[in-house]
């Protein structure tokens, strides 16, 4: 590689570092805030240790993209460990003494640490001179030794560390503490050494040039201790190749092991480093990130890197780490690492004897790695482009910026005063769950602490002076609202803690003083104390609750000052945290404000992180609080007004995005509604707390603030139904949407024709096609696949096998089946009977019978779910079972429920209860029961029943044996209970929509959700028949919803929910215990007492909010255009990932594929007059694929295209679809037939109306506002119509690769290697070609034209198009890379290759990964730097 390119690359790559933070001042800043927390414990749990803060964060090699650890060693001074000739006797304070001991008994890097020799009558209890005991501690081995166990030393750090932290996981020596999304803490327990053993004199005594590490650093290195720390996971390892555990030593073997650390050493030398060097080891560390963890699951670590970078440095001279040369030393570190894995061995830089990928790497695998690297150092600036961390590629290849070199610098400052920022509150309030005397106690520990720290160190006085500062503010407050608890007049000796706390200026000590004062009544002093709060105009607003660090970077200027200290002081004068107060302060904070203390949706979970404690506490920004307060000590009704109207401003630049800051907004605009409400504007004060849900729907007091403004502004029951009325149409719950649902759905009842799955025909049912769900319900989508082998009849039919090879069933129901349940016997059965059965088609269905005591052949249910299993599987990798159905997960947005079932077409008598028992008769109607008695009954899979788990008791209660619940067969009326729902009427849908929600919301999460959907729709269906029709109407919804919840209540007294359709059937059978209908029966008692306040309360669709505030997150219209294009995306086929799925078995599959598919739709299309625009559509769509296949195969093979092709591709065009048109296009410029592309180009036309979509980019809430619907109420032209409207891209699969520009072919190898395939279906399009069809048509006509003027036309259209699509103009950019990517080649095309570099990086920028454009950015380097040519990958 030629010099010049080095040193070019290597300039702009210390750029690149100089963006992201790599630079002196920045690590110096790094060492000198985290070297401040090296320092003595204090904590009660935890006395007499002290700590040690290592790793990349103290080192300053990391950066903010790599979101390093923050690595901690808490060293016990219990114990000292002491070389041999040292003394072995107990110190003063009770510190016991450990001998070190290193013999062939210990592993590589470990040590035993013997305490003394141990005898049969040797008392293995010991105590230290403070009382402590120390039994169990020790371990004795075959020598008589005395060894101490690491063990107990692990486990008391990880209790200890429970205390503050919920999530702790052991990771070698060290715990591993989650404490937020954001911060990840490793800490480490050890024992320390003051002196260094031979075998860490390594460093000292091997041969080394000389030139590094330096002398004095060599010299403080020997004045370091030595730290013994748990040894991590190494009695057993894992053989990858073999897949087998291999188990080194015994367990017990493993608890004597210590293994030696030598941190401070490293440490030190870390600190040795400059600029590049430093620079080496974090590109190092990145590309051990990307490129060569992975390989091997991470188990090369950044500790192995760090190994190869210091025997580098040692190695070469000092002249060769400059910045223009900074990639050679790059492949310097990295062809050391190769060295290493082509020994076999890494060294220890500072410890003898040891092997670092001992335990770590397999041989082969250190082979791998090996072939790895070197392909990496011979094309090192690719990888170093392709790297994605911090966008480090995206900034080197593209020169675009996400941040500035001062705004990564503030987010490093941030950040680390982000991690180190206590929430006192929370922990206030987590000690308060303890005692009293535990606040006392946390108080006077943390107290102590901070003083001694504050007088004793002079390198951090600001800082500990602040810390002082915060512990005497929160004793002050804490105290004080005990004494206003009390009633007790505030003290003297609070009031000067109070006064002490102001030193710093710290404007939330000022307003928690004062928040005291006017709870207190103290206003003039309150007033006074206000006057010397001054938020100066560059103080920026700042919440370590919700970190939002790219905003921070972006608002805050930091000093010019080189000085860490200064820096530090400077940052925290400037930054204005919020005010947050504990529940133990509540009685120093305005009442209205402790309503925030209970913001906490009950439904939420709590604590899951550790930053997540705040939401149970009150958390303010200071400038609206300090207004707040102005306002509330202010007696004078002008100057009132003042802090009123500055308030108003502050909300008004935060909600219209002048001022970037936006966290905590509905706080204060809780707190202005309060004043609104001492105003008596009592309008104002509603607009406002509504406006404040709108912003933060969940987790928000103003909920509370709108039901008391709600009971004290009581509304009647029939203007709060047709308010509800009017958000159910909002929410699409019109009779337009039911009928479209249901018309949309119900076209997919038809026969079957998968070749896997012959004879059968599929039933749609369940929410979806009912009508009865909403958006934000996100129901499945459920199908019963019916089986035509095999037809069950009554008693008294024929029993032969019919023709077509359909075996028949007898349907039996004795006193053996369960509830809801029967038998299907095929049969008698004896010694002589042969069991295989073989249908006339020859299908073997032996294994599927089993034979009971009586002598009957039973069907078993268990080969019919297995069957749709492995069905299923075929198209999805996410299949479950929930009940009789399979669960498939095709995506994150579509949920499928498939039930496999035989079929009765006549009523057993158990299912003519609906036609027999007394009814009023006005519901249902007699046509409804005449319908009704035709429709089949199905028998499916009766789900787990074998067993029910007793939830009091904890335990699992068998109801009967697993081959009993073999021959059972639940029988379901879902075609009978399709027709009844269809019967409904607008409010009774709505209704059963209402009772779905609280269903949802209040009632489910008590028992599991085992309270399920369809018993809220028996309850309406039985209270539909008992009520009469005149109550259904739209201003007495609410009523009718109390009724329906009325029902349920009943059957929860009685224990007994009858099957609407089903005699002799309890629905809380094996579903609920007694207790939990006792609970849940409570429950809907106090829900229907205060049915619009639970009303209110409803998150789905945001229904409470709509309802509460008037604000509608979507119109009529809107919601109306999602409900369509969700059901339009849900039976959206990816023909392109299908067609390459089967592609991976063999040709003849594909075929198979396509024959079928057609076959289906041209049957389909001839025969089903209902449908005759969609299924003309799916038609033209199977030939245009079959069509696009067959010609790319012809061109791979340099066959002419065949005329049937041609006329496929022409069929294909009669639904005018604009993929259709485009893809034949694309087979012509592909043969170089420009002029007839060109000529069938200009037949595709564009309207304006036309609306681009996505169905691989779900994006429903910007869809629902860009296309305009049909006024027309019938359900086929609003399809039709919407079809006709919706611009979908055009999509490639990799079989037709051969119809497509040779340019977009690389679209199909667009998915970064690194990420996870096919974790969901929808996934799968990222392997095939997708383009926006707008500009591949501007893409065509300027390849299919030979006009030079012609051309420019097109580009300029793109050009137009992708403007509008970056500017915000056009709100859809899905595909957007894909766009730039094309545009790119069109500028390469015309010789504008920096019009096309700049393209392509416009490309990555938008989307960084899975995106071809790098591809297009390698190919350029190389043929313009390296002069090679490159083509499709």
């Amino acid at each position: 590689m030629e010099r010049q390119i080095i040193k070019k690359f290597s300039l702009k790559i210390c750029e690149v570092m100089e963006d992201i933070g790599v630079t002196e001042e920045m690590v110096n800043f790094r060492r000198y805030f985290y070297l401040q927390y090296d320092r003595p414990g204090f904590d009660k749990d935890m006395p007499d240790y002290y700590y040690r803060v290592i790793g990349s964060q103290v080192e300053g090699s990391t950066t903010l993209g790599m979101n390093s650890d923050h690595d901690t060693i808490i060293v016990s001074q219990y114990m000292k460990v002491i070389l041999h000739g040292q003394s072995t006797e107990i110190t003063e304070g009770g510190q016991l003494a450990a001998l070190f001991v290193k013999d062939d008994m210990c592993c590589s890097q470990c040590c035993f640490l013997q305490v003394g020799p141990i005898g049969s009558e040797t008392e293995l209890e010991i105590t230290c001179s403070d009382g402590t005991d120390i039994t169990g501690q020790f371990f004795c081995d075959k020598q008589g030794r005395r060894l101490l166990s690491n063990k107990p030393e692990i486990d008391s750090l990880a209790r200890w560390l429970k205390l503050s932290t919920l999530n702790v996981e052991q990771h070698g020596p060290a715990l591993k503490c989650s404490l937020n999304d954001v911060i990840q803490r490793d800490n480490t327990l050890a024992l320390y050494c003051p002196s260094l053993p031979d075998d860490c004199q390594v460093l000292f005594t091997r041969p080394k040039p000389g030139h590094w590490p330096k002398q004095q650093t060599l010299t403080n290195a020997k004045q370091c201790e030595l730290f013994l720390v748990h040894p991590g996971n190494m009695g057993s390892t894992y053989d990858r190749r073999n897949s087998t555990l291999k188990i080194n030593f015994t367990f017990e073997f493993s608890l004597c092991q210590w293994r030696m650390s030598t941190n401070m050493i490293e440490r030190l030398l870390m600190f040795d480093l400059n600029i590049v060097q430093m620079r080496a080891y974090i590109l190092t560390k990145m590309i051990r990130k990307e490129f060569l963890g992975p390989i091997v699951d991470n188990r090369l670590s950044t500790f192995h890197m760090k190994t190869s970078l210091l025997f580098t440095i040692e190695q070469f001279p000092e002249n060769i780490w400059s910045n223009d040369n900074l990639v050679q030393c790059v492949m310097y570190c990295l062809n050391t690492l190769r060295r290493f894995l082509k020994r076999r061995f890494c060294p220890h830089y500072t410890i003898a004897s040891v092997n670092l990928f001992e335990n770590k790497l397999e041989v082969f695998e250190m082979n791998k790695l090996e072939k790895h690297i070197s392909s990496l150092i011979s094309s090192i600036l690719e990888f170093i482009g392709m790297i994605q961390m911090d966008n480090f590629g995206q900034r080197l290849l593209c020169g675009i910026n996400s941040s500035t070199k001062e705004e990564t610098c503030s987010l490093i400052i941030w950040q680390s005063l982000f991690i180190t920022f206590r929430q006192w509150s929370s922990e206030i309030d987590s000690e308060a769950t303890k005692s009293r005397n535990a606040i006392d106690d946390f108080f006077n520990t943390n107290f102590e602490e901070a003083l001694f720290v504050s007088a004793n160190d002079n390198k951090y006085p600001y800082e500990r002076q602040d810390q002082l500062n915060d512990i005497c503010n929160e004793i002050a407050s804490v105290e004080a609202s005990r004494s206003i608890k009390n009633d007790i007049v505030i003290s003297d000796d609070i009031h000067e803690m109070f006064r002490l706390s102001l030193r710093s200026r710290n404007i939330s000590c000022y307003l928690k003083y004062a928040s005291m004062l006017v709870c207190t009544q103290q206003y003039e002093k309150a007033e006074q104390l206000l006057k010397e709060v001054y938020i100066t105009p560059y103080m920026v607003e700042v919440s370590p609750y919700l970190v939002d660090l790219e905003k921070f970077g972006s608002r805050i200027k930091l000093t010019n000052s080189n000085s860490p200290s200064y820096i530090v002081m400077d940052c925290l004068r400037k930054m204005l945290a919020p005010v947050s107060f504990s529940r133990e302060e509540s009685h120093c904070l305005p009442k209205h404000v402790v309503y925030e203390m209970y913001r906490r949706d009950t439904k939420s979970e709590y604590g899951k992180m550790l930053n997540e404690r705040w939401k149970d506490t009150a958390v303010i920004n200071a400038r609206p609080f300090l207004y707040y307060l102005q306002y509330l000590s202010s007696k004078n009704t002008h100057t009132k007004q003042e802090p009123v109207r500055n308030m108003e401003k502050y909300l008004t630049d935060k909600l219209d995005g002048t001022d970037n800051f936006n966290s905590h907004k509905e706080t204060t605009l809780n707190i202005l509604g309060h004043i609104y409400e001492l105003e008596n504007n009592i309008s104002a004060a509603w607009t406002t707390y509504a406006k404040s849900v709108f912003y933060v729907p969940i987790n928000n007091a103003a909920l509370w603030h709108l039901f008391r403004l709600l009971g004290q502004h009581v509304y009647g029951k029939k203007a709060v139904s047709l308010k509800i009325c009017e958000v159910m149409e909002d929410i699409g719950v019109t009779e337009e949407m039911v009928n479209f649902r249901r018309y949309f759905y119900l076209q997919y009842d038809r026969p079957g024709f998968d070749k896997d799955m012959p004879y059968y025909y599929y039933r749609v049912i369940g929410s979806q096609v009912e009508g009865s769900t909403t958006l934000g319900m996100n129901s499945d989508y459920d199908t019963i696949i019916v089986s035509q082998y095999m037809k069950v009849i009554l008693h008294g039919q024929s029993t032969e096998i019919t023709e077509g090879g359909q075996l028949a069933a007898l349907f039996v129901k004795d006193d053996m089946c369960c509830s809801q349940c029967c038998f299907l016997q095929v049969g008698p059965i004896g010694s002589e009977t042969e069991l295989e059965i073989t249908c006339s088609d020859g299908t073997d269905i032996t294994g599927q019978f089993f034979c009971d005591k009586q002598g009957r052949r039973l069907l078993s249910n268990k080969p019919e779910i297995d069957s749709l299993a492995r069905w299923l599987k075929l198209s999805t990798l996410n299949v479950e079972q929930h009940g009789p159905a399979l669960k498939c997960s095709l995506n994150d947005v579509i949920q499928r429920d498939n039930t496999l079932a035989l079929y009765c077409p006549s009523l057993p008598d158990d299912c003519q209860v609906l036609f027999t028992r007394p009814k009023p008769g006005h519901w249902p109607k007699q046509q409804t029961l005449t319908n009704a008695k035709q429709c089949e009954v199905f028998l499916v899979h009766p789900g787990n029943m074998g067993s029910t788990y007793d939830r009091r008791n904890s335990t699992l209660k068998i109801n009967f044996t697993f081959e009993f619940s073999l021959c059972q067969w639940r029988m379901s009326t879902n075609m009978i209970e399709r027709l009844l729902m269809f019967d409904l009427n607008i409010v009774q849908m709505r209704a059963y929509i209402l009772t779905k929600m609280i269903r949802k919301e209040f009632l489910g999460p008590i028992v599991d959700n085992r309270l399920s959907t369809f018993h809220m729709k028996t309850s309406l269906l039985f209270t539909i028949e008992q009520f009469p029709e005149n109550i259904w109407s739209n201003d007495n919804l609410v009523q009718c919803v109390m009724y329906c919840l009325n029902t349920l209540r009943r059957f929860l007294k009685r224990r007994f929910c009858p099957h609407y359709t089903i005699a002799s059937v309890n629905l809380f059978e094996n579903k609920l215990e007694v207790f939990e209908m006792n609970k849940l029966e409570k429950h809907i008692s106090s829900l229907i007492s205060s049915i619009l306040e639970f009303i209110g309360m409803i998150q789905m669709d945001n229904f409470g909010q709509r309802l509460l505030c008037g604000i509608n997150s979507s119109t009529k219209e809107e919601t109306c255009s999602l409900i369509i294009w969700q059901s339009l995306f849900i039976t959206f086929r990816q023909w392109s990932s299908e067609i390459d799925s089967e592609a991976t078995k063999s040709r003849n599959a594909i075929d198979d594929f396509f024959n079928t598919n057609f076959e289906e739709a041209l049957f389909v299309s001839a025969n089903d007059n209902k449908y005759p625009y969609e299924r003309q559509d799916q038609l033209n769509d199977i030939c245009n694929e079959i069509a696009s296949v067959e010609a790319s195969r012809s061109i791979k093979n340099d066959i002419v295209i065949s005329d049937d092709i041609h006329e496929m591709f022409r069929l294909s065009l009669r639904s005018r679809n604009i993929s259709c048109y485009l893809k034949y296009a694309s087979m012509l410029v592909c043969t170089q037939q420009y002029e007839k592309a060109e000529q069938l180009l200009k037949e595709v036309y564009i309207t304006p109306y036309m609306v681009e979509v996505s169905p691989y980019l779900v994006d429903l809430e910007k869809f629902g506002s860009r296309i305009k619907l049909t006024n027309s109420n019938s359900p086929s032209y609003i399809v039709m119509d919407c079809l006709r409207k919706m611009l979908a891209p055009v999509s490639f699969s990799r079989e037709e690769s051969h119809c497509l520009p040779k340019h977009v072919v690389y679209e199909m190898y667009r998915r970064d290697t690194k990420s996870e395939y096919g974790k969901m279906l929808n996934e799968r399009w990222k392997d095939t070609a997708v383009i926006n069809a707008r500009p591949f048509l501007y893409y065509l006509q300027y390849l299919s034209s030979k006009n030079t003027h012609t051309k420019q036309e097109p580009v300029r259209n793109m050009e137009k198009y992708l403007t509008d699509k970056l500017d915000g103009t056009d709100n859809f950019n899905s595909h957007k890379e894909t766009t730039l990517n094309i545009l790119g080649h069109i500028y390469e095309l015309e010789n504008n290759i920096s019009a096309a570099w700049t393209t392509y990086a416009k490309s990555v920028f938008y989307v960084p990964i899975n995106n071809a454009a790098l591809w297009h950015l390698f190919r350029l380097l190389g043929q313009h730097v390296y002069g090679k040519k490159g083509d499709i990958p």
